[in-house]
C-alpha cells in the first residue's frame, strides 16, 4: 500500500511558476510580470522580488528573475530599477508597491552567474530605462508625479 505525505494545505492552491530561464550575458528589453516583496529568508529584511520576462529579440518569452534588497544598506540595485522605470532618481521615503511596477518595461543587464549550491543562473545585475531604440513598436509610457507618492 502507498504512503502518503499530509501537506497540512491543497496542493491546488500552490501558484504555479515559470522556470527562469538561462540567457546569454547581455542586456536585454524586459516587462515586468509580477512583483511582491517579502522578507528575505536569508537577511529577514525586506525585499522586492521581480519576475521579468524577456520581450525583444531571439530569447522573447525567457524569464529572468531578482530580488532586490529595500534596507538602506543594500538598495542600490533597488534605487537602479526605480530609477529606469521612472526615468528619473527617486526621491523621499515612500516608493510605488508592487503592483505598480508589473506592466512596466526596461533594460536589464542580464549576466550568467553560480548560485550558492552552484547552479548557473540568468540574473539581472543591473538596470537602465529601455529607450525607443531599445522598443521601437512600443508607446510612450507617462508618469505623472500624481502617480507616485515620494512623500
Amino acid at each position: 500500500m502507498a504512503e502518503y505525505i499530509d501537506l497540512g494545505y491543497d496542493i491546488a492552491e500552490v501558484e504555479t511558476r515559470s522556470p527562469s530561464s538561462i540567457v546569454p550575458d547581455g542586456d536585454y528589453v524586459v516587462a515586468v510580470t509580477n512583483a511582491s516583496v517579502q522578507d528575505s529568508k536569508s537577511s529577514g529584511q525586506p525585499t522586492l522580488y521581480a519576475t521579468l520576462e524577456i520581450v525583444e529579440g531571439p530569447y522573447a518569452g525567457s524569464i529572468v528573475r531578482d530580488f532586490m534588497p529595500l534596507s538602506k544598506d543594500a538598495a542600490f540595485r533597488f534605487k537602479q530599477f526605480l530609477t529606469a522605470l521612472l526615468g528619473r532618481a527617486p526621491e523621499g521615503r515612500k516608493v510605488p508597491g508592487p503592483e505598480w511596477y508589473v506592466g512596466r518595461r526596461l533594460v536589464a543587464m542580464v549576466r550568467q552567474s553560480k548560485d550558492y549550491q552552484g547552479i548557473t543562473r540568468s540574473q539581472p545585475i543591473g538596470y537602465r530605462a529601455a529607450l525607443k531604440a531599445d522598443v521601437p513598436n512600443a508607446k510612450e509610457v507617462e508618469v505623472r508625479d500624481d502617480e507616485v507618492d515620494f512623500g
